[in-house]
């Protein structure tokens, strides 16, 4: 992914966040360039954001003209240690990955 602004140049995190539970992950980031990998993660529905210093970025999708991105994004689901990640919109048009084992 890519950013920029404010918080650039800081220190920063990537978590996904599912009701009151927050997991952070590595964050490889050069310049407005960033990227991370997610393992596995428990049941539920996370959103994903990253926070630059005292700034958080909720990872919700990019701006377009669609107005449901669910009937019109197919997003192909990952199977890793037995936990299937679907990456989806949801019924807001912001982006998740839903976690089923």
């Amino acid at each position: 992914g890519r950013s920029s602004g404010p918080g650039e140049g800081q220190n920063a995190r990537f978590s996904a966040v599912s009701g009151d539970r927050e997991l952070e992950f590595p964050l490889d980031r050069e310049n407005a360039t960033f990227r991370t990998v997610i393992p596995a993660l428990p049941p539920g529905t996370w959103s994903l954001r990253i926070t630059l210093g005292d700034e958080v970025v909720p990872l919700v999708g990019c701006r377009d003209d669609i107005v449901d991105k669910r009937a019109a994004h197919v997003l192909p689901a990952a199977t890793i240690d037995g936990v299937t990640l679907q990456p989806a919109y949801l019924a807001d048009n912001t982006f998740a990955i839903r976690a089923t084992s």
